[in-house]
């Protein structure tokens, strides 16, 4: 579980590390596709943390087209749990404006992301979000179950 703030009705956090550098999580359900901001994407190279990139054409559900670099990085650490070779897509899209994060180094998870996790729950009013691992369980009985049966 992951504790998180609420800015615009978005989830928010703000204890995670993506390749080593600290970086800003936005939970975006929202969209297919993990996309990091251009202050992330400078960041790391500066470090020379991410891998080779390539241009991509992104369409929004609103019909907006927006140019970005697709990079894998190794690792992204949110709340303990870590995500390794996450495609990311880095882009100036407007959310990152709208939640004033432009200078920020910022990350929305999206979709490809999440689908790595068996389950995740998203409890808006507590500002919590759950992350429930492969091969893990809320209920004792069914992880013992999964481990079992392996």
């Amino acid at each position: 579980m992951v504790r998180a703030r609420s800015r615009r009705g978005r989830l928010i956090f703000t204890e995670a590390r993506l390749n080593g550098q600290r970086v800003v999580i936005v939970v975006d359900t929202g969209s297919q596709v993990t996309i990091g901001n251009l202050a992330l994407q400078r960041k790391l190279r500066r470090k020379k943390l991410p891998t080779s990139s390539q241009p991509v054409t992104l369409h929004s559900v609103t019909g907006e087209t927006i140019i970005a670099d697709i990079a894998i990085v190794d690792d992204l650490d949110v709340g303990g749990f870590h995500l390794k070779d996450l495609q990311v897509a880095f882009a100036d899209a407007y959310i990152f404006k709208q939640l004033d994060l432009v200078h920020k180094p910022t990350l929305l998870l999206g979709m490809n992301a999440l689908r790595a996790f068996d389950r995740v729950s998203i409890d808006f009013a507590a500002r919590k979000v759950r992350f429930v691992l492969p091969g893990t369980s809320s209920n004792e009985t069914e992880a013992k179950t999964r481990l079992a049966a392996r």
